[in-house]
């Protein structure tokens, strides 16, 4: 049976909520208690062109430290092992079956296989761990349009979102990944924001699982709520910023364009004990306003971009929060994902290069 769930309002709040500091207290060692140690590389310059990866790249890692990109330069799966050697490279440029199109994030599943969005979101492929092309799962006939696919709960649910042309908010769907894959449940996401939503506004989320919940970022605030999978919202941690924006629908003589001042992912589970949050925003973004809306009244301001990556307990209480500068200290390239068994990947896009990082975080 399919539920709705509806989880807006400001007495939702009310359960469970976090608050946290802008700066944890004692940050400032905070690079004396985060390490981080590079235990393999892979893509990069090599001889072997099909170990090559492009200039941009969506990556998951198996529980066994398989990893798997989706090349969106030859549009290509490319696997690597735990230690970096390349494994196989599948797949091509194409809309038929075994090719790709505005591939989505791959996801490792519960039974191995590699599942991925193909063609903007109107098919589901499924390819084996060992690059074999299996099947696509139709959307249609799962009772689904378009959806954004965000991973899997458990063994046995995935789950989905598509936002609401003209709302803060959308749907999340549930899915029963046994046997043949069913839409089970859903609920609504209801985001409040301090302006209403006009009809052209279209924005986006991006969710993550975390111990059999679903967490979803709130792109209005700070924040990150956490929903049982029958959309009851268990618990919300807000993050003390103040003066920011999420997204913003700016209205210029060519129209309206939509602008996007500040930013939170979804979490990463790094391992048992800490949550991983890359935020991002701008100090700056009256003033860009300001001149969106008359282009001819002066020059483009500098933009005051800001970066963290801040690190959680799983009770999402704030303990060290790094900036762009102690970011690269750390870290080559940019930051894509963490895995649970402690580690961390980025990407160099100038180079194709691919980074595994062991990190161990002290209180």
């Amino acid at each position: 049976m399919l539920l709705a769930v509806g989880c807006g309002g400001d007495a939702a709040l009310d359960v469970g909520v976090v608050r946290n500091p802008d700066i944890p207290e004692g940050n400032e060692k905070a690079l004396e208690n985060i390490q981080a140690e590079v235990v393999a590389t892979f893509g990069g310059e090599s001889e072997d062109l099909e170990a090559m990866l492009g200039g941009w790249m969506q990556i998951d890692v198996s529980g066994k430290g398989q990893i798997v990109a989706l090349d969106y330069q030859s549009s290509q799966l490319k696997s690597f092992d735990a230690n970096g050697n390349h494994l196989w490279t599948a797949l091509g440029p194409g809309e038929g079956p075994g090719e790709i199109s505005n591939g989505g994030r791959p996801f490792f599943g519960p039974d191995g296989n590699i599942y991925f969005t193909n063609q903007s979101g109107s098919r589901l492929d499924v390819v084996s761990s060992d690059g074999e092309f299996l099947k696509s799962l139709d959307f249609v006939e799962m009772g689904l349009d378009r959806p954004g696919f965000q991973g899997f709960v458990n063994d046995s649910l995935a789950f989905f979102y598509k936002w609401t042309r003209g709302t803060h908010g959308g749907t999340t769907f549930i899915a029963n990944t046994k046997d043949r894959w069913s839409v089970v449940d859903s609920f609504s996401v209801r985001l409040p924001s301090p302006e209403p939503a006009n009809p052209l506004l279209i924005t986006w989320l991006d969710m993550a699982s975390v111990d059999g919940s679903i967490v979803v970022p709130n792109q209005f605030a700070f924040e990150q709520r956490m929903y049982a999978p029958n959309g009851h919202l268990l618990k919300t941690m807000v993050r003390d910023k103040d003066g920011l924006i999420g997204v913003k629908l700016v209205e210029t003589d060519r129209g309206y364009g939509q602008i996007q001042f500040s930013r939170q992912q979804a979490p990463w589970e790094l391992d048992n004990h800490w949550l991983l949050v890359l935020s991002s925003w701008d100090n700056s973004w009256e003033s860009q306003i300001t001149y969106r809306q008359n282009p001819a009244g002066g020059t483009p301001p500098l933009a005051d971009r800001h970066e963290s990556l801040d690190f959680y307990t799983k009770d999402w209480k704030l303990v060290w929060s790094l900036d762009a500068d102690q970011q690269d200290a750390l870290f080559k390239g940019n930051l894509s994902m963490a895995d649970g068994n402690g580690h961390v990947y980025t990407y160099d896009s100038e180079t194709g290069m691919g980074y595994k990082y062991r990190v161990s975080v002290r209180r």
